[in-house]
C-alpha cells in the first residue's frame, strides 16, 4: 500500500518531468534544469568576495593619498617625472635648483614624494629660486678639509686652466723626485728653474743656453703661484773679484783670476776655478756658467797632478751657493702642482689632474674663506665658487655650524668664476 512519502516522491518526480520539459523540451532529461543557476550564483558569491578582499588589501597597501603635506613651504618630489615644487599659499611652484629649495625651507628636510595623480588638481605658478644656484650641495660631512693644492697647466698654456685639488683628491699628487726639474715662467717672462721645491731664477738667454735649457718648454705660472716657493740663487756666473789679473802659474803656465781648468781620471771629468789666491772645485752648473761669460778665458785641460801642486782656496760661498742642476732631467708629461699642508708646510708635487678645473670627491664641496677676510663661499664640483650671504643662509643650505673650513688666497679664490649670490631672500622671488 503507497504512504503519503511515496505520494510526496511521486508528485516532486511529475513536477521535475514538467518543468525539464517546459526549460529544456525533454521531458526525460536527468538533471535538474535549475542546477546550473545555483552553482552559478555561489560562484557569483565566491567572486565577489575575493574582489572585496583585493580591493580591502590594495587599499592597506596603497592608501588613499595623505594631504597633510599641504603647508607653506613643502618641498615636493613628482615621482613621476622628478619635477620639484615648492606649496607656497595653494599654489605649487617649480623649483630652479636644490639649493633654492634649502634656502627657501630653511632646513634639510626631506622632500614630500607624491604622484602625478596626487597632484592632480592643484594649481601650478611660476617657477620660483635663484637661477644658476646649485643643484647640489654637500652635506657638511661630505666637505673637504685638509690639504689643497694648485696645479699648472702644462707647458704652452699661457697659463690657463689652473686647477685646484681639495682634500682626498690631493692624494693621487705625489711630491717631485729630487731627480727631475721643471722651467717655469712667470706673466713678465722671467725664467725660473725649479728644483726640490726651491726656485731658482735664470737671469738671461745665456744662461739658459749655457744650462741647456733653451730648447726646453717652460710652465707658464701667476707671480702668487711663484711666490708661495722660496727662492734661491740666481742662476748665474759667481761675481768674480780681480777677474783677468795674473794669479801665478798652473801645469808650468802663467794664469789669471778667473781661468777655468778641467780634469779627467777614470772617466770622471773635474772643474776648477782659479781665484785671487788658489783654486777652488765648482759644479758642472757652475762651470758652464762660469764658461759663459763674455769674455771668459778658454777653459784648460790639466792633469790631476798639476791641480795637487797648485795652490787652493779657502773661498767656496760664492760658488757653493748655485745648486748642480745639470744632469737633473725635466718633468714630463705630468702636471706640477703646491700643495699646502698643515701647518703652512708647503711642497711641490705632480701629477695627473687632466682637464678639470677643480678636483673633490663625489659629492663633496669645499667651504671657503678667503685669508684675511670674513666671506664664506661654496665651491662646488663644476669649479664655480658662491658667496653665501650671511649666517642665516649658511644654516639653510646645512653648512653653517661646520669647522670643515679652508683658507684660501684671494688670487686663488679669483681663479674661479663667480655663481650668483645665495639668500634666502634672493630664493624667495620668482
Amino acid at each position: 500500500m503507497q504512504t503519503r512519502r511515496d505520494h510526496v516522491q511521486a508528485y516532486q518526480f511529475a513536477m521535475g518531468r514538467l518543468a525539464s520539459a517546459l526549460v529544456s523540451g525533454d521531458a526525460g532529461r536527468g538533471e535538474s534544469p535549475t542546477r546550473r543557476s545555483a552553482l552559478g550564483s555561489v560562484f557569483g558569491a565566491a567572486l565577489v568576495v575575493l574582489l572585496c578582499a583585493g580591493f580591502g588589501v590594495y587599499g592597506l597597501i596603497r592608501p588613499a593619498p595623505k594631504s597633510d603635506w599641504r603647508k607653506d613651504g613643502t618641498v615636493v618630489l613628482e615621482e613621476d617625472t622628478g619635477n620639484r615644487y615648492v606649496y607656497v599659499g595653494g599654489v605649487l611652484r617649480p623649483l630652479r635648483n636644490y639649493a633654492s629649495a634649502l634656502l627657501i625651507t630653511g632646513e634639510r628636510t626631506a622632500p614630500e614624494t607624491l604622484s602625478a595623480n596626487a597632484l592632480a588638481g592643484i594649481a601650478h605658478g611660476a617657477p620660483v629660486g635663484i637661477p644658476g644656484a646649485p643643484d647640489t650641495v654637500p652635506e657638511a660631512s661630505a666637505l673637504a678639509a685638509g690639504p689643497w693644492a694648485r696645479c699648472l697647466p702644462g707647458p704652452g698654456s699661457g697659463g690657463a686652466g689652473q686647477s685646484l685639488a681639495f682634500g682626498p683628491s690631493t692624494t693621487a699628487l705625489r711630491p717631485l723626485p729630487a731627480d727631475r726639474q721643471i722651467l717655469v715662467s712667470d706673466p713678465g717672462g722671467t725664467r725660473y728653474l725649479v728644483l726640490r721645491s726651491v726656485k731658482y731664477p735664470v737671469p738671461d738667454r745665456a744662461a739658459l743656453i749655457a744650462l741647456g735649457l733653451d730648447d726646453q718648454a717652460a710652465f707658464t705660472a701667476t707671480a702668487d703661484w711663484l711666490g708661495s716657493l722660496p727662492t734661491g740663487a740666481p742662476l748665474a756666473a759667481p761675481p768674480l773679484p780681480g777677474a783677468g789679473t795674473a794669479a801665478g802659474e798652473v801645469a808650468g803656465r802663467a794664469a789669471r783670476v778667473g781661468q777655468l781648468f778641467r780634469t779627467s781620471t777614470g772617466g770622471t771629468e773635474r772643474h776648477y776655478l782659479l781665484r785671487p789666491d788658489g783654486l777652488v772645485p765648482v759644479s758642472p752648473t757652475a762651470y758652464a756658467l762660469l764658461a759663459a761669460r763674455p769674455g771668459a778665458p778658454e777653459p784648460r785641460q790639466v792633469e790631476q797632478t798639476d791641480i795637487a801642486l797648485a795652490p787652493v782656496s779657502a773661498n767656496r760661498a760664492a760658488t757653493d751657493r748655485i745648486p748642480d742642476v745639470l744632469g737633473v732631467r725635466p718633468l714630463r708629461d705630468e702636471t706640477v702642482c703646491v700643495e699646502q699642508l698643515p701647518g703652512g708646510r708647503r711642497t711641490l708635487t705632480v701629477g695627473r689632474t687632466g682637464p678639470l678645473r677643480v678636483l673633490l670627491p663625489a659629492g663633496g664641496g669645499v667651504l671657503a674663506v678667503p685669508a684675511g677676510g670674513r666671506s664664506l663661499y661654496l665651491i662646488t664640483e663644476q669649479g664655480l665658487k658662491y658667496l653665501i650671504a650671511d649666517d642665516d643662509a649658511a644654516r639653510a643650505l646645512g653648512i653653517g655650524g661646520t669647522s670643515r673650513r679652508i683658507s684660501l688666497p684671494p688670487g686663488v679664490l679669483a681663479l674661479l668664476p663667480d655663481g650668483p649670490v645665495l639668500s634666502r631672500s634672493a630664493a624667495g622671488k620668482g
